[in-house]
């Protein structure tokens, strides 16, 4: 068994040798340490990639089976050899005809010596007298030399008769010579024509092709017996060499695993092994002569009996994959060689790989099925290469078009930076502990947008225990990441809305109690002014603390109707109270008022919108900042209606656009740890309450550098 080795374009470059059973083994001369892995020019010498080259190229591209007969130099034999294609593999089965192509060489000598022999006259002349009259009756006429010669025997030699040479016959052989002669001598056949064995002078056995005639005289008496003698030792040898190389290959065909037959051109069986006669239904005695047509009963619609034709007609070699006609719901592989006498059929049946052919494909549909609908994408990492090769939805997820070439490296640049050493730690870990690679991560798209992704895969490893592939499928989980995060916010928002009852119920209590003394004391008679002005002061502090304790917890709601509000009034009042923190800081505060805007509103919400962006400014610039405050009145709504719009503008840093983007989520804060992430949250639910718009704007460089909020409320109230 060979593998393919193919370069980074995906050509086949060279084979390795995978696996040899014994029989290949003792011919090279090898174990199998030895050979596994080596190339076929590691094994057969340099160019023999070049001369297979053809074969193996052939197999792949048609994915059919393919015989030729081939010169080994590694062995020095002659093979047939049948090249069957597995995917990246293929399977290489030889037989050896060495001893079948030698004997069919000497023979083709031996029989081109004998025609040269007969046509020159070189076989020894004889003649001798048969005439019972004669005192010398089967003594040698002519020719004594040269066929003594035959046997090795000098002219002066024995055999001196014709019963001496007789006797030197082989026992075997001499009634069929004695046969032969009493035929002719009876005139039943014209001339005596045998072959037998002698005995060398050597002891050895030689063949003699014997042709040879009684001549008579007058009253059709025998007088005189006159022939040529040829020494066919060589041809016999060579005839038996072929005979037995037949025999080898006769009982090869049987053992083989393939189904063979030949028919000859007019479609009779001449040759069949036992699997072609299982096949058949029928012994080889009720096959040899019959026509197969008649046998397979097929039609000229069957693809056999087409292909068949095909074949014939055009002289090529067909391979290709049918139904049996004679098994309903069978398949066989066959593989057609068609010559001038007829033609030969290899087959093997393939109804299992058919059906596992069949189940595997329904099994990859479903696969396929199951995979669209999780709307997975599946991933192959290369280790050897680097390289990562998946379906488009893994480009989809990674944000890039599907013809993108991908590398390890570069997919590890577009993971998040924050997980990319866990994820590179993470495959690590999978190939050296052999374990699975089971991960989510962030991965960042060209357009600079987040997105998550869970993998999952497995390592497979070679023959010697090294990583060589790894698969997977991954999956697009932003979706649920999202709802996730919203669903932690909002068990923090359940968790918050809890405590702030609890915490807005402790303190009403004791906010109620100080309010009410302080009520009693200002109606104490005798209180002197200077009493009264602190006690105006602290009813005043008092009274921030509940706005504060209110804007901290981000849940201050009226429980009034709208009314018509004074958007500069509320705005005054807002400056007022965050006097302290203003001049902590020594801020301007900058007033741009259109016109009194007056809208419908909830006072009170619209003291916390602007109680929050106004802080957030103040705590965003530097000391002497400045914060600037515009109201302006206008038709800025997108359905036209008119509004107020209040802008809040600073000089401090700016925020990032990647901030921006999460500016409004609860939880989510700029300043860790004295911010709770509810301020800005809140604003945009007051806004959206308000059927209002507020949009961001933000520069972290620049002499424009700030951030600068525009809200924008309808004078109407919502609709």
């Amino acid at each position: 068994m060979w593998r393919l080795v193919r370069d980074e374009s995906g050509h086949i470059r060279t084979w390795t040798l995978a696996d040899a059973n014994p029989s290949a083994l003792r011919a090279w001369k090898r174990e199998i340490e030895d050979v596994r892995g080596k190339t076929i020019d590691d094994l057969f010498g340099a160019g023999a990639t070049t001369h297979y080259w053809p074969i193996v190229q052939r197999i792949m591209q048609t994915n059919t089976s393919y015989v030729c007969e081939d010169y080994c130099p590694l062995t020095g034999r002659f093979l047939r050899i049948t090249s069957v294609p597995m995917g990246e593999f293929f399977i290489s089965t030889r037989i050896d005809i060495t001893e079948m192509r030698e004997a069919e060489e000497a023979k083709r000598r031996s029989d081109e010596s004998l025609r040269l022999a007969i046509e020159g006259s070189a076989g020894a002349e004889w003649e001798m007298i048969v005439d019972p009259s004669q005192p010398n009756l089967g003594d040698w006429i002519v020719g004594e030399a040269k066929v003594k010669a035959l046997i090795g025997c000098a002219a002066d030699e024995p055999p001196h008769t014709l019963s001496e040479w007789l006797a030197r016959i082989h026992p075997d052989d001499l009634p069929s010579v004695n046969a032969s002669a009493a035929a002719h001598a009876e005139g039943r056949i014209p001339s005596h024509r045998v072959e037998y064995r002698i005995r060398h002078k050597d002891g050895s056995w030689r063949w003699i092709f014997s042709n040879s005639q009684i001549f008579r005289d007058g009253a059709d008496k025998p007088v005189r017996w006159a022939g040529v003698n040829w020494d066919i030792t060589e041809r016999k040898n060579a005839e038996r060499e072929v005979t037995e190389a037949h025999q080898r290959t006769e009982r090869v065909l049987s053992s083989i695993t393939d189904g063979y037959y030949a028919l000859d051109d007019q479609w009779r069986f001449v040759k069949v092994n036992p699997l072609a006669e299982r096949h058949f239904m029928h012994t080889a005695a009720e096959l040899l002569g019959r026509n197969i047509w008649e046998i397979a009963r097929r039609t000229a619609e069957s693809s056999i009996y087409q292909r068949y034709h095909e074949a014939v007609q055009q002289q090529l070699e067909i391979h290709f994959e049918a139904p049996s006609d004679l098994r309903p719901g069978s398949w066989s592989e066959l593989h057609v060689y068609p010559h001038r006498g007829g033609l030969e059929v290899y087959f093997r049946d393939i109804t299992d790989r058919k059906h596992a052919e069949e189940e595997l494909r329904e099994s990859k549909e479903r696969l396929s099925l199951a995979i669209e609908a999780a709307e997975l994408g599946t991933w192959e990492f290369d280790l050897a290469s680097g390289k990562l090769i998946g379906s488009p939805r893994c480009f989809e997820f990674l944000g890039v078009p599907h013809d993108t070439e991908i590398s390890y490296v570069r997919f590890l640049a577009a993971i998040h930076p924050d997980d990319r050493s866990r994820i590179d730690e993470a495959v690590l870990a999978a190939l050296e502990q052999h374990q699975d690679y089971n991960v989510e991560m962030r991965t960042v798209w060209p357009d600079e947008s987040v997105h998550w992704i869970a993998a999952r895969g497995r390592a497979f490893y070679d023959a010697a225990g090294r990583a060589a592939h790894m698969y997977g499928v991954a999956q697009d989980s932003t979706q649920r990441k999202l709802a996730e995060e919203a669903l932690m916010r909002n068990e923090k928002l359940a968790t918050v809305g809890r405590m702030a009852s609890s915490i807005a119920h402790e303190i009403n209590n004791p906010l109620g109690a100080v309010t009410n003394i302080l009520y009693l004391l200002k109606t104490c008679e005798g209180m002197p002014e200077i009493a009264r002005i602190y006690l105006d002061t602290a009813e005043a502090e008092l009274e921030r603390v509940a706005h504060i304790t209110r804007q901290a917890l981000g849940f201050y709601s009226s429980r009034t109707a709208p009314a018509r509000t004074s958007v500069s009034d509320v705005l005054e009042s807002v400056i007022a109270l965050l006097k302290s923190k203003i001049s902590a800081k020594h801020a301007t505060i900058e007033r741009q008022w259109k016109g009194d805007a007056r809208i419908m509103a909830l006072e009170g919400e619209l003291r916390q919108l602007f109680s929050n962006l106004i802080s957030n400014s103040l705590d965003a610039i530097a000391d002497h900042g400045t914060v600037s405050l515009r109201i302006s009145c206008g038709r800025t709504l997108r359905d036209g209606r008119p509004c107020a719009t209040v802008i809040v503008a600073d000089d401090g840093p700016g925020v990032s656009p990647r901030t921006l983007a999460h500016l409004f989520e609860p939880f989510h804060t700029t300043k860790w740890p004295f911010g709770n992430g509810l301020g800005l949250w809140v604003c945009k639910q007051i806004v959206d309450r308000h059927c209002g718009t507020i949009r961001v704007r933000s520069r972290t460089s620049g002499a424009r550098r700030g951030t600068t909020v525009a809200v924008a409320l309808p004078v109407n109230g919502p609709e």
